[in-house]
């Protein structure tokens, strides 16, 4: 039993993760036009995780899970194992071994689905029937950061469209918009939206800039960004452009393939809040072309991506210059530094940042 327990947790874990990555108007699953939910008489729940007690629903969300999640698994051995392993929890006995509870653990105001705690205490649900994401945020900071954003007009139009906003419960609702993540595996697709995205992203950058002295982490004061920074070959970069003056701009702060969702010939970007900030011009783009590490070594994605890297320049003017692209660059490695905390394998993730580092900094300092 505890066995079998095990392997559910791994699923349910991965059920969260494929609603983040495209079950909403901003994270967007894609689901039957024609699917019908049961009317649920209780839901079934496990730690921060629920889901009505309905076989109807269960075989939707584990289906559209199929799709965003084998989208955003970048091993070819890996999609298989997990598409072997979804079409096994597709099966509604699955949803037995989770307990019932009478109701969902918090009132949305709308029938509720599914429903998980996120980071920050973020609690996101999803009314299917009526196509609706409802998040509930878990101090005000935290939802003004979320109205801020999403109100900028630039955002929106890339955005999922908002419902509405609930000031008093902290909680807004959004459409559930039908479609899936860019596939990691397909570095076509991954670099066409890229591209396309620029203009729109170069726009926000322009909407909160800074010009202040840069303060980055010495990595003489912490080891692990002294490894990375020396055998990246930015040990020089960092003590140019520490202190210096270097504009920076507003960015998503997440772009991964799982937060940019494609339906039809429309690209939405999604998650928001959470980590947007100021940072130099290249940030998003170098996030992003790192993710995409995951599925190609890193010198055919840079290469691919700037062979001709006149699109950078004219998305966002002045971001290919030589101390822009060196803060990018170090801005980039110690935030990555700092992320790699939280995860397992950290040394793993370490020596491919390292790796994609190298490149692409070969490949910028060049062309700058």
């Amino acid at each position: 039993m505890r066995l079998i327990g095990s392997v559910l947790t791994s699923g349910l874990d991965v059920l969260i993760c494929g609603l983040l990555i495209c079950g909403q108007g901003g994270d967007t699953m894609e689901l039957p036009s024609s699917a019908k939910v049961d009317k649920p008489s209780c839901m079934r729940q496990v730690g921060g995780f629920c889901i009505a007690d309905s076989s109807s629903v269960w075989q939707e969300v584990v289906d559209s899970l199929a799709i965003s999640v084998l989208a955003a698994e970048g091993s070819s051995w890996l999609r298989r194992a997990k598409a072997a392993f979804l079409s096994v929890l597709r099966h509604p006995l699955w949803r037995r071994l989770i307990p019932k509870k009478e109701g969902a653990p918090i009132a949305m105001g709308s029938q509720i689905d599914v429903a998980f705690q996120g980071r920050y205490g973020k609690w996101i649900a999803f009314d299917l029937k009526q196509d609706l994401v409802i998040r509930r945020i878990a101090t005000k900071e935290l939802y003004d950061r979320e109205v801020w954003i999403r109100s900028l007009p630039v955002v929106e139009t890339l955005s999922p469209d908002i419902m509405s906003w609930d000031d008093e419960s902290f909680t807004y609702c959004e459409q559930y918009v039908r479609g899936r993540p860019v596939q990691l595996h397909d570095l076509d697709e991954g670099l066409t939206v890229l591209r396309n995205l620029w203009p729109s992203l170069g726009a926000v950058y322009e909407v909160k800039t800074s010009k202040a002295p840069l303060k980055l982490p010495s990595p003489r004061e912490n080891e692990t960004l002294f490894r990375v920074v020396y055998r990246a070959g930015l040990a020089e970069a960092f003590e140019k452009v520490q202190g210096r003056e270097v504009k920076q701009g507003l960015v998503h702060g997440d772009l991964k393939h799982p937060n940019v969702i494609v339906r039809g010939d429309e690209v939405y970007v999604i998650d928001w809040g959470e980590q947007f900030f100021l940072a130099p011009p290249l940030f998003d783009l170098l996030y992003y072309l790192y993710w995409h590490t995951r599925s190609f070594a890193p010198e055919i994605v840079v290469n691919r991506a700037l062979c001709n890297p006149q699109w950078i320049e004219d998305g966002l003017p002045g971001s290919l210059e030589p101390a822009a692209v060196k803060a990018s660059l170090c801005v980039f490695a110690a935030e990555m530094v700092s992320r790699t905390k939280e995860e397992r394998r950290q040394e793993y993730h370490l020596k491919k940042l390292v790796s994609f580092l190298e490149v692409v900094a070969t490949q910028l300092e060049a062309i700058s």
